[in-house]
């Protein structure tokens, strides 16, 4: 059963000043007896909150700014939100739960959708190149690899991650990895974990910031870059041009190694979507794709057809809930990049090497960093 209708969340009066904040309001879809299957790990927003009914479960997606979807369980009384819409993952039957769907993604990924009744989207060109010098982060020292969590912006340094919110972009508070070497890949996600690799070192490392547990596995090569989804872990040899594939297990949140993926073109980095679709860099320029299995590798590794003015190179990869891929495209990496998963080029941004992109209901973030720091730039519609 479909139900379509006009949610309206009126701000709080205050008595006090005698005025009020904004209305905020949004068109959303409600699926009864249906639940939702993330498409990419990153974009599920913690681990969900009380909710009494549905109406508190839509009240706590619309007043989260990065959430687009939510699922509201009526046996569990539970709200899970993500940042990501329906059409990005999976609806599957469920005859307890009621997927709610906020309509704020209109022509995405092509343009990025804003939860305003007079711009509901805005073509990502424009975005990207409009996007306006905010600050940059500190400290400044060997800053790689910056990713969202959310509504948070992890900055890995040496053994430490500095954390920052994505409102005022003020400080939050660092997390001290354990680590016996300097780090030489890491990645998080909303579900307290940390997945990482030291240089040198022919182990795979998993954090759990909720239990303090450190989970090591043993790899068959040192210190190069990995992916991870709700199923695997695939990691890169860059100098092989091998993937080893991992199938994660729910205990001692460990991984077991099931097969290695050859004939890859000078492989570098990697995201996964749907817990299927894996998608690399190239470090001569491009991206290549394959479909991973929980069983024997049946695919193939294809090559996808890219605008030859902005191949994505060595630098990292980073994908936002809009399935948009972010990359710096040339060997002198001097520009940020938009991709769809199918290879079509949808924003450009000047002036940096690695990128990350996220887009709330009011605003896009670009983060981009030249390895000396982390500069954070805006376009608001």
């Amino acid at each position: 059963m479909l139900l379509l209708f006009l949610f309206i969340v009126h701000s709080i009066i205050s008595r006090l000043a005698l005025s009020s904040l904004p209305i905020r309001s949004a068109q959303i879809k409600i699926y009864h007896q249906h639940s939702y299957i993330v498409s990419h790990i990153i974009n599920q927003i913690g681990f969900g909150v009380y909710a009494k009914d549905l109406y508190s479960c839509i009240y706590s997606c619309q007043n989260n700014d990065f959430c687009r979807t939510a699922v509201f369980d009526s046996q569990l009384f539970t709200c899970r939100l993500y940042e990501e819409c329906n059409t990005q993952g999976q609806m599957v039957f469920d005859p307890y739960q009621t997927l709610i769907s906020f309509l704020v993604c209109k022509d995405e990924p092509d343009n990025a959708g804003f939860s305003s009744p007079l711009i509901e989207s805005i073509p990502m060109q424009t975005v990207m190149s409009n996007a306006v010098w905010i600050q940059n982060l500190t400290p400044t020292s060997d800053s790689w690899w910056p990713f969202f969590v959310n509504d948070e912006i992890y900055v890995p340094i040496d053994n430490v991650v500095y954390i920052y919110e994505t409102n005022t972009y003020s400080f939050v508070r660092s997390l001290m990895i354990p680590v016996t070497s300097s780090l030489s890949y890491l990645r998080g996600d909303s579900q307290g974990i940390l997945m990482y690799t030291q240089q040198d070192d022919p182990k795979f490392y998993i954090y759990s910031l909720i239990t303090n547990q450190l989970t090591t596995i043993d790899i068959s090569f040192t210190g190069d870059t990995f992916c991870y989804s709700t199923s695997f872990i695939a990691m890169i040899s860059t100098s092989l041009n091998v993937v080893d594939v991992y199938l994660r297990t729910s205990i001692n949140n460990s991984a077991t190694f099931i097969y290695r993926i050859n004939g890859w073109n000078s492989i570098d980095h990697c995201i996964i979507i749907n817990d299927e679709q894996m998608i690399t860099t190239v470090n001569t320029g491009g991206l290549q794709t394959t479909m991973l299995s929980k069983a024997n590798y049946n695919s193939t590794i294809t090559t996808l057809s890219l605008n030859t003015s902005y191949l994505p190179t060595g630098a990292a990869l980073n994908i936002d809930a809009a399935n948009r891929l972010y990359a710096a495209p040339d060997s002198f990496w001097q520009t940020s990049t938009a991709f769809s998963t199918d290879g079509k080029l949808l924003g450009t941004h000047g002036g940096t090497q690695d990128c990350a992109g996220k887009a709330s209901k009011y605003k896009f973030i670009l983060l981009t960093t030249d390895g000396s720091q982390v500069s954070v730039y805006e376009y608001k519609p």
